[in-house]
């Protein structure tokens, strides 16, 4: 794998575990593992923060449009300001359209003006710094997140990620560690299972991402999103056959999962049907083009010796590169 191609991957896993990390205001049960009802049309704050349908793209259009309407009718309404601001970042990941990166930036900026201390606003800059790949910034907004609200276990996924992409990893596992005895939850074990494998352990990487596949019962994108981790643990491994199966799962939970159809361009690669893979590749990184598919496309008409469409293809990468350098809020 290339430095760009790594320096890519990271900045999706960065989006990926954004949405996880924001799962906690937006979407998941709260950490008295209650489970809590889709939020109705005319959602109070308070409900969105417990629930946040963005599993469709639709669901986030709508949410945003509701939250603005609330941030208009109350510009001092600092929950909803920080609720649009989250849901900003989620559309990143829907539509690989960073321009919401900024949208996100400048809400988030107003939220923290209405109220400095509310740690879900501080955490949302972290995650927004992750994406950003600012992680010396990210780090400094989740320590203040955590200092905040120090019995959330979300924020020490903000921490765990800075300080891993900073290279600092015996700090970084003690933090995913900690993180998962608070909320052993698909987020935490999630990143039990990147550690692990950065270690080299596979065994017990496959076996965290197995815990994080069963803890997203019932979380249609959390569990299509899981099984294509799982299936990407496999696929290093080798074993072809059972990570198809996990991405065909995907996309049976989520029908037309992208992550899914591009891993799968994956492992068609893998088996050098360079035709089959560079189809199921195309049609991730044209119905969105996010850097980690345009890289596995890229890598295609590389091993297929299409050279001049790889180079396409890598300037495309270098494009979507620029497009995240850009500033960002101070801690």
């Amino acid at each position: 794998m290339t430095r760009r191609r790594i320096a890519l991957a990271g900045t999706v896993a960065a989006i990926a575990a954004t949405v996880l990390l924001l799962g906690g205001v937006l979407r998941e049960p709260a950490d008295d593992g209650e489970a809590a009802a889709p939020p109705p049309v005319g959602a109070t704050p308070a409900q969105l923060a417990t629930v946040f349908g963005a599993s469709q793209a639709g669901e986030t259009r709508a949410t945003i449009a509701g939250l603005q309407d609330r941030v208009r009718a109350n510009p001092k309404d600092a929950r909803s300001a920080m609720l649009l601001g989250l849901a900003y970042q989620q559309r990143v990941r829907e539509t690989a359209d960073f321009s919401y990166l900024a949208k996100s930036d400048a809400v988030l900026r107003r939220a923290l003006k209405l109220d400095p201390t509310d740690a879900d606003t501080v955490g949302g800059l972290g995650s927004l710094a992750l994406a950003r790949h600012d992680f010396e910034r990210a780090l400094a907004f989740g320590r203040r997140a955590r200092t905040l609200a120090p019995a959330t276990a979300r924020h020490l996924g903000v921490v765990g990620d800075a300080l891993l992409e900073l290279g600092r990893y015996e700090e970084a596992f003690a933090t995913f560690d900690a993180m998962v005895r608070r909320k052993p939850d698909v987020a935490s074990y999630a990143r039990i299972s990147y550690a692990r494998e950065l270690l080299g352990d596979k065994r017990g990487a496959i076996a965290a991402m197995q815990l994080a596949l069963d803890a997203a019962t019932g979380q249609r994108e959390a569990r299509a999103w899981t099984h294509v981790q799982l299936g990407k643990i496999l696929l290093g491994s080798g074993q072809l056959k059972a990570a198809e199966a996990h991405f065909l799962a995907a996309e049976q939970v989520s029908p037309g999962y992208l992550y899914a159809i591009e891993a799968r361009a994956q492992v068609a690669l893998a088996r050098g049907r360079y035709r089959a893979a560079a189809a199921l590749a195309r049609r991730a990184a044209e119905a969105v083009p996010l850097p980690q598919f345009v890289a596995t496309l890229a890598e295609i008409y590389r091993a297929s010796g299409q050279t001049e469409l790889a180079r396409e293809q890598y300037a495309v990468m270098g494009a979507i590169e620029r497009l995240l350098a850009a500033p960002e809020a101070s801690p």
